[in-house]
């Protein structure tokens, strides 16, 4: 989120608004899920 357009509440908005937001479940959506889990598992 761009620091320099946009307010701090609009910043925490959209991100509860995210967070929020049930994860698809198209398949392009649970393979970039599943890269991201394998990612934090090494981690």
């Amino acid at each position: 989120l761009g620091a320099r357009f946009l307010s701090l509440e609009k910043c925490i908005e959209i991100t509860k608004i995210f967070i929020n937001t049930p994860v698809s479940d198209e398949k392009r959506h649970i393979k970039r899920v599943n890269k991201i889990m394998k990612v934090e598992e090494r981690n």
